[in-house]
């Protein structure tokens, strides 16, 4: 939208506050803060979801005594394939109980729940930093809005199923060799737990960084969308704090423009939009828009 439309709908919303006796308030713009129960729904849908790899690992457990006598007996016969046929059945069984516990549909019904608390907290959050620095509320239509709601919603179906079915398939990659090494029960069970717990850690940071990063892109729409074109960064300034974030702390930067967040990739990129980034922007209002006639 143009400024000088805006221009035009801030003196409606002055003269209107003027007219029912309300005083202009400015005060200093504060600081977004995130949407934490949204990142945390998004990371308990990771959760059951690991909880039900968790359900095919003890499935593979339970198989692996018959697997492993049935390859030792494999080694001194004719044929050799029979284990490696059994194992991918014994997947392609777990597959489907898998997907029957934890349907596309249900992960997608939640990721858009996700995507809504997002949207709801950073749209609040956004009108406040403005009333704060304009004395009014600034609403102007978002036709962009639901389109970036659901790229958000069909990025992180891929990136769930992409993580599970990497968990699935690490399973079976570790159950094949184990028995061809002919390694214990425990051994590969190990290993198996072992794997789940990488899917654990993977599963808290994909939340954590999907969520800050839909808040940021978030964050740059509304802003330019109201023409706002500059802000300030404006970091957490405590020890997670990257350094070369930290250097731009206060300092003055453009949408159009995003600086280098990490020197030595050359990596450039707005506040929230790097990876596990909670740095937000503080909007530089343009000077027209503070007239008052």
């Amino acid at each position: 939208m143009g400024s000088q439309k805006i221009v035009h709908i801030l003196r409606a919303r002055r003269l209107m506050h003027r007219s029912a006796g309300l005083r202009l308030r400015r005060r200093k713009v504060p600081r977004q803060t995130f949407p934490v129960s949204a990142r945390l729904r998004y990371q308990a849908l990771l959760t059951d979801l690991r909880r039900g790899l968790g359900v095919v690992l003890e499935e593979v457990r339970a198989a692996l005594p018959g697997l492993l006598a049935q390859a030792a007996q494999e080694r001194g016969g004719l044929r050799t394939d029979a284990t490696v046929e059994e194992l991918q059945a014994l997947f392609a069984r777990l597959r489907l109980v898998f997907l029957r516990m934890h349907p596309l549909a249900t992960t997608q019904e939640v990721l858009q729940g996700v995507a809504k608390g997002i949207d709801v907290r950073q749209a609040a959050e956004h009108q406040k930093q403005l009333k704060a620095a304009l004395g009014v509320e600034l609403t102007v239509p978002e036709p962009w809005r639901k389109a970036v709601i659901s790229d958000f919603v069909a990025q992180n179906q891929d990136l769930v199923t992409s993580l599970t079915d990497g968990a699935l398939d690490s399973f079976r990659t570790i159950t094949s060799t184990g028995i061809r090494q002919g390694l214990r029960v425990e051994d590969i069970a190990a290993q198996l737990e072992d794997r789940l717990g990488v899917t654990k850690g993977k599963a808290a940071l994909l939340a954590r960084d999907q969520s800050l990063k839909l808040f940021g892109e978030l964050t740059s729409l509304r802003q330019q969308n109201v023409g706002i074109t500059q802000y300030s960064w404006s970091t957490s300034k405590d020890e997670r704090t990257r350094p070369d974030h930290a250097e731009l702390e206060g300092t003055v930067q453009s949408w159009g423009d995003p600086p280098i967040v990490d020197k030595r990739t050359g990596r450039r990129a707005a506040p929230g939009l790097d990876y596990q980034c909670r740095c937000v922007a503080l909007p530089l209002i343009p000077e027209e828009y503070f007239e008052e006639t």
